[in-house]
């Protein structure tokens, strides 16, 4: 595929071939007889006439036209005694070719082609890893048509519908099968069709018990987190809407207390996510975005009620940053970050209407049980307590 790319630079003093026969070549001065200086006359105004219905003001204009013909353009030049002229030639436009650059790949496992998943495309810019666009890898195949020529990285995300155990487990991975952006490899894309292979990173055992990890991403800067990439339905390619800046579609890695990277998943509509049929032990929850440091979260799987621990993470200029002071009530409250100093986000699993009392029993605030985050930006430092309808109490620690 070619672009049409037409650029034409005129210059006031560019020779033109249909001058008048009879062209007077005079200028003017004027001399200071005392300081025998010489002011000679200058052209104070231009103004090109493109032939296409456009127009320019300036000295020495750069024009590009939106096809290819034959103008008449015509400078008319005015000088500092008011001498008007007016000089113009005929410009043929004809057709200038520019390249479309393409990248594309085949996204393998250990044994054949991955039938399904998602690769996104990630530009790096200086020191900046911008997510430009998604699409789908089917049956092994990813395609990203008509791009800027540049470095980039693509991370190939698969996807399974499978139930049950099995093994390996394959993960997201990154252009030159690393695991983290990091260690990725860089793709040049500077000739029409430049293509990249991936063969998918995997943890070749199985997990399995009664227990789960849980947890949510929201982020607070949005030059970090490209929204028109993430807050999107990738399968039907859908806009999601987002009014609580929850972290969608961030890929999130599970380790063993070994540093082994056991599962991964994709943050939800609602910034959630779940790993679940995990054996008691220690583990790390890290997310994943190119250019973005993360924090390895600790979580401890030591008795049945760890399962309940709740952690967040929140993407801000530092970075992934984690915390599992979550607090969460008997009636299916959740609460964090806990604590906090502007908004509290709330998970209301039941359904209940809820009060913010302070540590006086004094009542500060109702909510609604539709309610997903609370500011508490306004309120003195201290801790609260707050009552579901039902008649459970938690608390709230602001510092």
């Amino acid at each position: 595929m070619k672009h049409l790319l037409i650029l034409l630079l005129l210059s006031p003093f560019a020779c033109f071939s249909q001058l008048p026969d009879s062209c007077d070549v005079e200028f003017e001065f004027t001399i200071n007889s005392e300081s025998r200086n010489v002011k000679f006359t200058q052209v104070v105004s231009y103004y090109w006439d493109f032939g296409d219905g456009t127009y320019s003001v300036s000295e020495e204009p750069n024009h590009s036209y939106s096809q290819a013909d034959t103008f008449i353009v015509c400078l008319t030049v005015i000088t500092d005694n008011n001498c008007t002229n007016t000089f113009c030639d005929t410009v043929n436009i004809s057709l200038t070719e520019q390249t479309i650059y393409n990248l594309s790949g085949t996204v393998v496992t250990n044994t054949s082609v991955l039938p399904l998943g998602f690769a996104l495309l990630i530009q790096k810019e200086n020191n900046d890893y911008i997510y430009k666009s998604v699409t789908d890898i089917y049956e092994g195949h990813y395609s990203f048509p008509d791009i800027e020529p540049g470095m980039y990285y693509v991370q190939a995300i698969p996807v399974f519908n499978i139930t049950g155990l099995y093994y390996p487990f394959y993960l997201p991975t990154y252009s030159g099968s690393r695991l983290k952006w990091q260690d990725a490899q860089s793709i040049y894309v500077y000739s029409s069709n430049s293509v990249h292979n991936i063969q998918l990173c995997s943890f070749n055992g199985i997990i399995t018990g009664d227990q789960s990890v849980h947890g949510s991403i929201t982020y607070s800067d949005t030059t970090l987190y490209e929204e028109d990439v993430f807050n999107l339905d990738w399968e039907n390619d859908t806009p999601i809407p987002n009014p609580l800046q929850n972290a969608i579609n961030i890929p999130v890695y599970l380790y063993d207390a070994t540093g082994n990277c056991v599962k991964a998943c994709l943050s939800n509509f609602d910034g959630e996510f779940i790993f679940e049929n995990l054996a008691y032990g220690k583990y790390f929850i890290s997310a994943e975005k190119a250019g973005v440091v993360s924090d390895m979260i600790t979580a401890n799987l030591q008795t049945s009620g760890d399962s309940q621990n709740f952690y967040h993470i929140t993407l801000n200029a530092y970075g992934f940053l984690g915390t599992n002071d979550i607090t969460v009530d008997k009636n299916g409250f959740i609460f964090y970050p806990v604590p906090s100093n502007d908004i509290v986000f709330v998970q209301n699993r039941e359904l209940s209407d809820f009060t913010i009392y302070n540590s006086l029993g004094e009542e500060i605030e109702h909510y609604s049980s539709d309610v997903k985050q609370i500011d508490i930006s306004g309120f003195t430092n201290g801790i609260y307590f707050v009552r579901s309808s039902t008649g459970q109490k938690s608390y709230i620690i602001k510092k």
